[in-house]
């Protein structure tokens, strides 16, 4: 738990996303029901991601660490993609792999999970132009629902690829 300026913060951290570089560590988290970004950064962090993510700092009483709670929206999620090679959408070629088939998107996380331990790559939020249309969706919309259960559940590019969508 980390101490704040104003009282104590707790932040539930999906332990799989949790992901150290030289931006900090950048973790999904959930304070009671809402699921956030949040990025960690010390004295020795490079801070142009943290500065360039959109989001509310969070004042910490450890004056040497920074902490910020960052909006799960699209303009974040293209800088973690930008700078993180496992967020990167990729062309899965030849591998095995399996349309799983959830239309909406909230079965993501439980794709990911039942594919643990078999060689088959998942094509994840598998939609059509029409069914985007019929849904009132946009491939945008699409994207962002599929990065957060990806993140949590530690959908790194060497165990379970994010597909081109």
């Amino acid at each position: 738990m980390l101490s704040c300026a104003t009282d104590s913060l707790t932040i539930q951290v999906y332990p799989k996303s949790v992901t150290d570089s030289k931006f900090g560590i950048i973790f999904i988290g959930r304070q009671e029901i809402e699921k956030s970004l949040f990025i960690l950064l010390s004295e020795s962090s490079n801070d142009s991601l943290f500065n360039q993510l959109t989001g509310e700092e969070i004042l910490l009483t450890d004056k040497s660490l920074k902490l910020k709670k960052c909006n799960m929206i699209h303009v974040n999620a293209k800088l973690i993609s930008d700078n993180y090679e496992f967020a990167k959408a990729k062309v899965l070629g030849i591998h095995n792999s399996i349309g799983m088939g959830d239309r909406i998107g909230l079965a993501n996380a439980g794709h990911i999970r039942a594919l643990k331990g078999f060689s088959f790559r998942p094509i994840l939020a598998q939609q059509s132009i029409r069914e985007l249309t019929r849904t009132q969706r946009t491939l945008r919309k699409l994207k962002m629902r599929l990065s957060g259960p990806l993140f949590r559940k530690g959908g790194k590019m060497d165990s379970v690829p994010m597909p081109i969508i």
